[in-house]
């Protein structure tokens, strides 16, 4: 990352898994994030086994805005091993990759 990125950059996604090392790395991109002058950064919680893994992402995270969670799903997996898009395969990911980017371009649309 360097400056050259944050001019046409509104804001960074940082995708994490419910983990204290993905929590310090999601920590560390924030920094340099905000060091080039990018204000704006999301969460969004990967392969969610439950809601005790949401519930740990949104702990660790409280000083983020956390956009949703992606399920973990073995359906994914298999869309990736067979070389076919997840859209036929794992419509479940699907729908909830769908409410995150909604979200997104609300708060976006907001300003926030």
């Amino acid at each position: 990352m360097g400056r050259g990125t944050a001019q046409s950059v509104d804001a960074f996604i940082i995708v994490v898994e419910p983990g204290l090392r993905s929590f310090q790395t999601a920590r560390s991109i924030n920094k340099l994030a905000k060091d080039i002058g990018i204000s704006k950064c999301y969460i969004i919680g990967s392969k969610c086994c439950d809601e005790q893994d949401k519930q740990l992402i949104l702990h660790n995270m409280k000083d983020f805005n956390v956009l949703g969670f992606v399920s973990f799903d073995s359906d994914i997996v298999k869309s990736d091993r067979l070389g076919k898009g997840v859209f036929s395969i794992a419509p479940h990911a699907v729908a909830e990759v769908c409410e995150i980017k909604n979200k997104l371009e609300q708060l976006l649309i907001r300003g926030k």
